[in-house]
């Protein structure tokens, strides 16, 4: 090898040096480098955009300081997992800015080695994905409840009361299904407009929020169609409850434009008694019985 080919091949290492840096520097990705003892030793400019640490700030410091539980326990399992020579897949983890925001970021760890194949560092890519975590819960949320109240959604509810019944058969529990139906809604929304409908919807719904315990299941199934699960209950205080139900509900008094409304209700209760009916059954029978409320004249049980 001639001198003047070993001074091309150096040339030609340090413009790739140089080019691997700026790569790093230039990506969006944060890339960090960090000793055996989790002490920082390369911090990009994506990690500084992504924490809020400038290099100068974060080099030398441990890991830890990203840890929003403080306590770095689990970059420590990591860090230990990746110098036995294993990387990780990448995975969603909490993180704290240096301003306290916490945010989720999708991190990877990897071994770095020597000309020797001896693991030196650990290298670390993370990027930010709380928004993604956000859109996948609201997603969730949206699968499951009803966005204008808050309530459980129909698909939800009929769920709940599904396990309810394997429940009531297997420990020989009762219970009670509410069916309740607002007594003139369509005229509301028809002559006051639907963001009066919407706050008359809210004001039940806060109410059925107050009235029933964590227990039990409360569902808007649509429209002004509200439900309620009653867990372990006998028949007598089912419709008790329906009944103090119906004063709560004339206790709203929601007020749009000005004007204030008034609430009533015709509810359906049908029981159940172990595993005597399946779901769709129990909730005709409370349709039924709602609908004969409403035939019966209405803001009744």
């Amino acid at each position: 090898c001639t001198l003047t080919g070993i001074g091309s091949s150096r040339a030609a290492l340090v413009d790739a040096e140089e080019l691997l840096q700026y790569v790093v520097e230039a990506t969006d990705e944060a890339i960090i480098i960090v000793s055996r003892d989790g002490t920082i030793d390369s911090w990009n400019r994506g990690a500084a955009r992504l924490y809020g640490y400038t290099s100068v700030e974060a080099i030398g410091q441990r890991l830890a300081m990203l840890d929003p539980t403080g306590s770095g326990l689990q970059e420590e399992k990591l860090l230990r997992q990746v110098f036995a020579g294993i990387s990780t897949e990448r995975f969603d983890i909490e993180k704290i800015r240096r301003d306290g925001a916490q945010l989720v970021v999708a991190q990877a760890m990897t071994p770095v080695r020597d000309a020797g194949g001896r693991v030196v560092a650990a290298a670390i890519l993370a990027r930010d994905v709380s928004e993604r975590r956000h859109y996948e819960e609201r997603l969730r949320y949206l699968a499951d409840f009803d966005q204008l109240t808050g309530l459980s959604n129909r698909k939800r509810f009929e769920e709940e009361l599904k396990r309810e019944l394997a429940r009531g058969g297997r420990y020989r529990h009762s219970g009670a299904l509410l069916s309740i139906d607002l007594d003139s809604f369509k005229s509301t929304n028809d002559f006051a407009g639907h963001a009066a409908g919407d706050a008359v919807l809210g004001a039940v719904a806060r109410a059925l929020k107050r009235r029933f315990r964590s227990s039990d299941v409360v569902a808007r199934l649509g429209g002004d169609e509200f439900a309620v699960l009653l867990t372990q209950v006998e028949a007598e205080a089912a419709r008790k409850t329906a009944e103090d139900l119906l004063v709560a509900i004339h206790g709203c008094r929601p007020m749009f434009g000005g004007r204030t409304f008034r609430i009533t209700a015709s509810i359906g209760v049908a029981t159940f008694e172990a595993d005597d009916a399946t779901s769709s059954e129990l909730l005709v029978n409370a349709d039924l019985a709602m609908y004969a409320a409403k035939s019966g004249g209405r803001d009744r049980v």
